[in-house]
């Protein structure tokens, strides 16, 4: 991520438990880093770049991977007829959007007002024939994941472009 030549760089020593330095060690090539220092760069820049995701957050984004991998969703359709809202006209647009399981332990612990509002939203994103769902995304550094944020909400989503369609993964309220 740093070019060691860069002057603006400057080394960094930090106390790590051994059997954590260890697991990085052993992991770092599967997370798609060349070496643990890069890993713990990419780390420190997400860290400071997206403060408002903490660990909670990312774990919980992970889950919904694992949710993604085992086909634990629930779809536009089934969301918009559990929550009552009325769907908009899709057909102008491909997208669609499914929430993971862990997103939808979410939605449910939200009331009523907030359920609609963030249902909505969804709907509105991925209906406009004129609008690309992703241009509302704000993506996370060196992350597949992203940041939608609906009025006091900040969902943590993945897209997958080849399906067209918008992974909900987390949904949390902003600064919580």
């Amino acid at each position: 991520m740093t070019d060691a030549g860069n002057s603006s760089a400057e080394p960094v020593a930090l106390e790590i438990d051994a059997t954590v330095l260890d697991e990085i060690a052993d992991r770092f090539e599967d997370l798609g880093y060349t070496s643990p220092e890069e890993f713990f760069e990419h780390a420190v820049v997400d860290a400071v770049t997206h403060p408002e995701f903490d660990r909670s957050d990312l774990r919980a984004m992970l889950t919904s991977e694992v949710d993604i991998q085992e086909g634990r969703l629930y779809t536009s359709e089934q969301i918009t007829d559990e929550v009552g809202t009325d769907r908009p006209d899709v057909s102008s647009n491909p997208w669609d959007w499914v929430l993971t399981e862990t997103a939808k332990a979410d939605l449910d612990r939200r009331d009523d007002y907030a359920q609609e509002r963030i249902v909505g939203q969804l709907d509105e994103i991925i209906s406009d024939e004129w609008r690309n769902p992703t241009e509302d995304l704000e993506a996370l550094a060196d992350a597949p994941h992203d940041k939608l944020l609906i009025g006091p909400f900040r969902l943590g989503c993945r897209v997958d472009h080849d399906r067209q369609l918008l992974y909900v993964l987390r949904i949390r309220i902003r600064g919580a």
